[in-house]
């Protein structure tokens, strides 16, 4: 009986290697099934569980991690003392011990590919929301610097600063600020119809600090459809964080796309923080393309900036820096080796990509 429920047990789990595996196939083969997945099937479960799931206000998915590894210390140990002491049926034991993990692993492979994997196929933010993305000239990013440059200063102006004179957030709490980052995100629906509206707010992450030992800002949790955010970060760094993470969980996944509809999301909240939070997100990928354009030019936009924004340029750098560690590198080089595997072919170079979205942007309004 024992042995017959395994083998029933096995092949149900292989069926979510089998669809997972399905539904990528489908993705990279088929013209438009990522579109389709990401505007139909994944849109309705997602509006359907994810409010759900952000009532509550811890992360599942790192609670379930940490009571995944409580479970682990105990079955691991339990499983060896009972494949020694039952000799007859060591060999069975053992294939089940050794398959059981892999096919659960399925279900994980399920999660990844009908809530995040398809998604890389889906027709970029660019094109469904119209923007003239094209080859630009260094006067054109030079105008975008000085343009963000200038917003960043007035922004700054307005919002409070601790005794080392670098902005300090005027949030009482983190649950103000999640749900704050919520409702910036859900003004977008009405001019970009791919980005619904949702009672989704973004998560804390418990142990944030050792989040920055992996220099990671954020994770989005396909299997609990929940956007995470480590909290430990510096706070003109945090709500476009947030954004950016819910802009994941709308179904964009690439990077560069995600980082532009979460200016555009600070861009259009009612909060000043936000707002300087995007701008400076925004500012940070302009500057670093110019620098690279015209080191000369890149100079006169620092000399633009406020004092209080250089200093909160460089209270980043510094917070950063400290997190500079093997660990890190390694962490960075496992999430480029990601992005490339979901054929984001320039690897973490590819956040530089958002300058040309900020760039049809500008174009755009100034159409308007």
């Amino acid at each position: 009986m024992g042995k017959r429920l395994f083998f029933l047990k096995r092949n149900f789990f292989f069926l979510f290697w089998l669809f997972g595996g399905l539904l990528l196939l489908l993705a990279y083969t088929v013209p438009g099934f990522g579109t389709f997945w990401a505007e139909g099937p994944y849109r309705a479960v997602v509006s359907l569980f994810a409010p759900l799931i952000a009532l509550l206000p811890f992360s599942v998915f790192e609670w379930g991690l940490y009571a995944l590894l409580l479970l682990l210390l105990f079955f691991i140990p339990f499983g060896v003392v009972r494949l020694i002491r039952r000799r007859e049926e060591r060999l069975f034991r053992f294939c089940k011990g050794l398959l059981t993990p892999i096919l659960l692993l399925g279900v994980l492979f399920f999660f990844y590919a009908a809530f995040c994997g398809v998604n890389y196929t889906r027709t970029s933010f660019a094109e469904s929301s119209g923007l003239p993305v094209k080859e630009r000239s260094t006067g054109e990013l030079y105008s975008l610097c000085v343009s963000l440059a200038e917003d960043a200063n007035a922004l700054r102006d307005e919002l409070p600063e601790g005794i080392d004179g670098t902005m300090q957030t005027h949030f009482s709490s983190q649950e103000e600020r999640r749900w704050a980052a919520s409702e910036a995100f859900n003004t977008l629906e009405d001019e970009f119809p791919t980005l619904w509206s949702a009672s989704i707010a973004p998560k804390s992450i418990f142990l944030s600090q050792g989040m920055c030992y992996l220099k990671i800002t954020g994770i989005y949790m396909p299997l609990t459809l929940e956007a995470n955010v480590n909290t430990a970060i510096r706070p003109d760094e945090l709500a476009a964080t947030m954004c950016h993470e819910l802009s994941h969980l709308r179904g964009y996944m690439e990077e560069a796309e995600a980082n532009f509809i979460a200016y555009l999301a600070c861009l259009k909240s009612d909060d000043k923080e936000c707002r300087y939070s995007g701008t400076l997100l925004a500012l940070i990928h302009a500057k670093n393309a110019l620098y690279k354009a015209d080191p000369d030019k890149n100079s006169e936009i620092n000399a633009l900036l406020s004092d209080g924004v250089k200093r909160d340029l460089t209270a980043r750098n510094a917070f950063w820096q400290q997190y500079e560690t093997p660990v890190a590198q390694m962490a960075e080089s496992m999430n480029d080796g990601y992005l490339k595997l979901n054929q984001q072919s320039d690897g973490v170079n590819s956040y530089g990509r958002m300058v040309d979205l900020l760039l049809a942007w500008q174009e755009v309004q100034k159409k308007e």
